[in-house]
């Protein structure tokens, strides 16, 4: 054998390819194969790998206790996305409900967070985000912006209002993270 012989040639891949696709064509029993399984699967796959994320785990320190702050609590509860597992009136509460996974969320409501609302100030709370899984973590802090949003400007009215203000951070992110890993079954 030649050293010419061994090189990659498009047009031998060509007549190849069409070759091949005159024989699956041809074959009755190929037919299917070629038509009917990539819709099927296109069909099932739409509904079976969504990114859709719901019942995020939601743990709430409290601290203000107002009807303003359980409103906020009850905004995150109603909007679909999380569900509150764990209320506490202690940080230290809320940091070990994500460490040991029991929740994915915290939400820190400070004192006086009724208050700045009335006044016509940007109250601020906190939203912790476990990042140790990176998806969900982007996926749950987008969710409550917008639900803090949301309640801002439900809650404040006039123009010269200001909406809720949302400090998140995130928590136990991994460093070494790949999709690989996160996405394929082990």
């Amino acid at each position: 054998m030649t050293h010419a012989s061994t090189r990659f040639s498009w047009v031998r891949l060509w007549h190849m390819v069409r070759k091949e696709l005159k024989q699956m064509v041809r074959d009755p029993k190929a037919r299917p194969i070629l038509f009917v399984v990539p819709v099927v699967q296109m069909i099932l796959l739409g509904y079976a790998a969504t990114t859709d994320v719901r019942s995020i785990r939601f743990v709430v320190a409290d601290h203000d206790r107002t009807t303003e702050s359980r409103a906020l609590v009850d905004a995150y509860r109603t909007s679909g996305y999380f569900d509150v597992v764990v209320r506490t009136e202690r940080a230290v509460e809320l940091s070990a409900a994500l460490e040991r996974g029991v929740a994915t969320v915290g939400l820190t409501v400070p004192p006086g967070f009724a208050r700045d609302l009335r006044g016509g100030r940007a109250p601020a709370v906190q939203v912790v985000v476990d990042g140790s899984d990176a998806s969900l973590a982007t996926v749950a802090q987008s969710y409550a912006t917008q639900v803090a949003l949301q309640f801002g400007a439900r809650a404040v009215r006039g123009p010269a209002a200001a909406p809720v203000e949302l400090r998140a951070r995130a928590r136990g992110t991994t460093p070494a993270w790949r999709a690989a890993t996160s996405t394929c079954p082990r």
